[in-house]
């Protein structure tokens, strides 16, 4: 740990633990899963963090105003209190027990608490939001500061680089209709940000209370990185798209890059029933019956004899011995207008657990790179980008699985060699064998890297043994799992199917990269190569999932359609369309990632992928822009019953347009004159 905290400080990043929507009072309020995300955020060693909106729920608090107002009305008139008074005293109230409920951040291996900045929504923390907070911050002077406006300027200091000098945290300041998609209610609050127009705007945008998780990196599509937050509470109503929980991290390099985390707590609170402790002072049949209440929230005494298996009267009376031991845990209650019997409400918000294995325990990690929309032999492309950055970016993030989204040619449909968008007229076959040749490229130069560094100290006699060196090349050598898009699938309107050259010519240039490599380094080539570059470069099927090596499930996508305004709409709708856990889409040329949670599968991330084009004449006509570069995915997963599920996840996009130019068939030309007359004279 100390290292680590030493190597971020040397390094000038910043951290964040970005939080909203805890809901005090609330239904979905849970006090344990709210000290776990605060837990989570120190592990994290974060710089400092902000709380974006849901402090309070707008309803309950009304209730509880309402219902302090009944208990004074039967009170003599002379001792009531007057409207105000109430208000004040409900108000303090809440804010005594958020002073002593909500957990202080501590910079780990000093008592220094970490900053909280404090804001609320009036669509959510309702009118007496502001003023509840304000008197928490005054109880909690010595870590939590208020911050009153929907759109706060937060200064970095010192920042990590000049790019990120502030960020700005946008919370709702209306409520907004329920909306399919998780992206609709967000772009209407950044949209209200940007209309302001009254100050430069800050590169990194954040939004609270929606309960979903996306980030949207700047680029083409947008100015500005725009992060969406989960909340920090049960989901018990859905207002516009609420679907998810968990406590999301922002890193901010000095070298530009955005890195963005979320810790999905959505497992721990399906499964919260399960941390109901059944108190030992119960008898045996008590502990029985109290145990069905852990897959439960109620059950009739007439469904469970049915379940149990035992005497209707006789569970009956055990029940009843149960509702009357109400200081033993749980306790139980009985509703008469329903008949049923449950654990009340507010001894399950104070005192569930969540079990969380991290830090205590390492996630297994697995670290994606994918790209898509290549189009080799376009003059648009930035074909050095993929020739140097990308071994680059795979060996600095340690990427074991390269993910290919598809249009790995430009191909020749739709007037493009007349447009002088085709470099040099290539034709399929030699578009297919330039874009095998930089994907082989990156995949060996990683390769190379890493052996030499794996062999340097390793037994000699490891050298001649075959099944050592095969062990070798499969811990050195990434795997490639892709799909066609739709230009390579032009091909097939002249009889042969798409990408059938860049596969044969990838699989041979690997064959003599590794070959070389593993002689170059005193090495024997393994009999087993062959075999195994074939299984290590994977070809997927549209909607297909199929388990990775990973361990997890994942599907590759080329969707044939265009972009849409709303941000995650193609993305949402290919969820819908798959059942794997990873998914990885390319075609729109513009950059996204999200998560969902299914109660059955678990969280599901999706990675939109951008373009390794500038720009396209294309979209050029159509007055759109593209998102340049490559999308990075770090997965951290734990085995949960037969599976491996997620539940942390990293995103980033990296890729600067800026460093690249488009190539003209003229420039080829040119060039070639100069070097005839070099030779002529």
């Amino acid at each position: 740990m100390g290292k680590e905290t030493i190597k971020k400080r040397v390094n000038g990043e910043v951290r964040i633990a970005l939080f909203s929507r805890i809901d005090y009072g609330g239904d979905g309020y849970r006090r344990r899963l709210v000290e776990r995300g605060f837990k989570i955020a120190e592990a994290e060693q974060v710089d400092f963090a902000v709380w974006c909106g849901g402090v309070v729920h707008k309803t309950a608090t009304k209730e509880r105003l309402k219902e302090e107002v009944a208990k004074e009305k039967l009170k003599p008139k002379e001792t009531r209190r007057s409207q105000e008074e109430i208000i004040d005293y409900v108000r303090n109230k809440i804010a005594d027990e958020l002073a002593e409920q909500i957990p202080v951040i501590k910079r780990l291996g000093t008592q220094e608490n970490v900053r909280l900045y404090v804001m609320t929504s009036p669509a959510y923390d309702g009118e007496f939001g502001e003023e509840i907070v304000e008197r928490f911050a005054r109880l909690r002077a010595e870590d939590v500061w208020h911050r009153a406006k929907w759109n706060e300027h937060l200064p970095l200091k010192p920042p990590p680089c000049e790019k990120f000098q502030e960020i700005v945290c946008l919370v709702p300041t209306k409520q907004t209709f329920r909306s399919k998609y998780d992206s609709t209610a967000v772009d209407r609050v950044v949209e209200d940000y940007l209309n302001l127009a009254n100050k430069p705007y800050a590169p990194v945008v954040i939004i609270g209370c929606y309960n979903v998780f996306f980030y949207k990196p700047a680029g083409g599509e947008s100015p500005l990185h725009i992060i969406a937050l989960p909340g920090l509470s049960r989901i018990e109503e859905n207002r516009a798209s609420e679907n998810q929980i968990g406590v999301t991290i922002l890193r901010l390099t000095k070298d530009g890059n955005v890195f963005v985390k979320s810790h999905n707590l959505n497992d721990l609170v399906v499964r919260e029933r399960e941390s109901i402790n059944v108190s030992p002072k119960y008898t045996k049949p008590e502990k029985q019956v109290l145990e069905e209440f852990k897959h439960r929230t109620w059950w009739t005494d007439g469904l469970l004899a049915e379940k149990l298996g035992i005497d209707r009267k006789k569970l009956k009376k055990i029940l009843d011995g149960i509702t009357k031991k109400r200081r033993l845990h749980p306790p139980l209650c009985f509703d008469d207008a329903s008949n049923r019997y449950f654990i009340p409400r507010p001894w399950i918000q104070q005192n569930l657990t969540y079990l969380y294995p991290w830090p205590e325990k390492a996630f297994v990690e697995e670290r994606f790179l994918s790209f898509g929309c290549l189009h080799a032999f376009c003059r648009h492309t930035a074909h050095r980008f993929m020739l140097d950055e990308v071994p680059k970016l795979m060996l600095e993030h340690d990427i074991r699985h390269l993910i290919g989204g598809g249009d790995f040619i430009e191909g020749r449909a739709h007037g493009i060699p007349e447009n002088g968008e085709l470099l040099l007229g290539a034709d399929y076959v030699e578009q297919e064998n330039f874009a095998a040749e930089l994907v082989a490229n990156a995949l060996l130069r990683v390769f190379k890297q890493r052996l030499q560094g794996l062999v340097k100290n390793a037994d000699k006699k490891l050298f001649t043994d075959d099944a050592a060196v095969f062990n070798f090349v499969k811990l050195t050598l990434p795997d490639f799992w892709y799909i066609s898009g739709n230009h390579d699938e032009w091909t097939e309107k002249v009889a042969f199917p798409a990408l059938t050259f860049f596969r044969v010519q990838l699989i041979k240039l690997l064959r003599q990269g590794t070959a070389e490599t593993l002689r170059g380094t005193g090495l024997v080539v393994p009999v087993l190569l062959e075999e195994f570059l074939e299984t290590n470069i994977v070809r997927m099927t549209p909607l297909d999932a199929r388990m990775h090596p990973s361990g997890v499930s994942i599907s590759l996508n080329h969707l044939h359609m265009g972009r849409a305004a709303t941000k995650t709409l193609r993305s949402q709708h290919l969820l819908g369309a798959t059942s794997a856990d990873i998914n990885i889409h390319a075609n729109f040329h513009t950059a996204l990632s999200m998560s969902r949670f299914d109660p059955k599968m678990g969280q599901r991330i999706i990675q939109q992928i951008g373009t390794l084009k500038l720009r396209s004449g294309f979209e050029d006509r159509k007055g759109k822009k593209v998102d340049f570069g490559v999308g990075y995915l770090r997965g951290g997963l734990v085995q949960q019953g037969d599976k491996k599920v997620i539940l942390m996840h990293e995103v980033a996009f990296f890729g600067d347009p800026t460093k690249y130019q488009s190539l003209d068939n003229k420039t080829f030309i040119e060039a070639f004159k100069k070097d005839i007359e070099k030779i002529s004279k």
